[in-house]
């Protein structure tokens, strides 16, 4: 497995988003795609100022889903 360090907005509650640097294990099978750009849904506006409660009891949680990236690396 292999470690890759990325930095990330990472939801607590609403109102309360911080950036931080993350530790990722990488399996053998998955992909590695350096973020060129990323951008925030409308949902990830909601839940920024008024939470959810599908997401809440699992922050503090890397939102969003809205990228465009560069392959890095195949495994």
């Amino acid at each position: 497995m292999s470690e890759y360090i990325s930095k990330a907005f990472v939801y607590y509650s609403p109102g309360d988003v911080r950036l931080e640097e993350l530790r990722i294990n990488c399996r053998p099978t998955d992909i590695i795609v350096k973020v060129i750009v990323s951008a925030r849904c409308g949902t990830d506006k909601t839940i920024f100022y008024k939470g959810h409660p599908k997401v809440d009891p699992h922050a503090p949680i890397v939102l969003g889903h809205e990228l465009a990236g560069e392959t890095k690396q195949l495994r």
